[in-house]
Formats: C-alpha cells, sequence, structure tokens
C-alpha cells in the first residue's frame, strides 16, 4: 500500500514525523480522511482525535486548533496543542 509522511509540530512539544497509511482527524466542521492520492489541500483543525495508520498499527493523538496541509505526499500539522494519547 502507498504511503506519505505526517509531521505534527505544536508549540513546546517536540517534532513528531511518521509514515502512514492514512490519517483522520478532526476539522472545524466534521472530520476527515487523508489517503496518499487525496489532492492538495489545507485544514482548519478542530478538537479532537487524530488517528495515524500505518503498518504497524494506529497511533492516536490529541489535537487542539491550528492547519493541516497536504502537499506532495507530507501532511503536516501545526497545531495549537498535540499530546500522543498514549502518554496525555
Amino acid at each position: 500500500m502507498s504511503e506519505f509522511a505526517v509531521k505534527i509540530l505544536s508549540p513546546g512539544g517536540l517534532p513528531v514525523e511518521r509514515i502512514a497509511q492514512s490519517v483522520l482527524f478532526h476539522i472545524v466542521d466534521g472530520e476527515t480522511e487523508i489517503y496518499p492520492d487525496h489532492a492538495p489541500a489545507l485544514f482548519q483543525l478542530g478538537r479532537g482525535e487524530l488517528v495515524i495508520r500505518n503498518a504497524a498499527g494506529p497511533e492516536h493523538w490529541v489535537i487542539q486548533g491550528g492547519i493541516a496541509h497536504f502537499e506532495n505526499s507530507v501532511l503536516t500539522f501545526l497545531a495549537e496543542k498535540a499530546e500522543n494519547a498514549a502518554t496525555a
């Protein structure tokens, strides 16, 4: 299956980089899921869960506010707050 890069950046947090087959996340008017062949897009983030899916299984994060941008097989999150749900 095709994959793409995911980057999560937030103030005071360490940069996170992963490889994903899909990513599900909340935006201000619902939720969306990105796959490798998705068109370039810009999203305003809401508050909620972000799920990164890859061959190793799902990884859950909690995000709050900011933007997400997908282009050239890279999904970048510039979040006001981002925490790994396993350690939150």
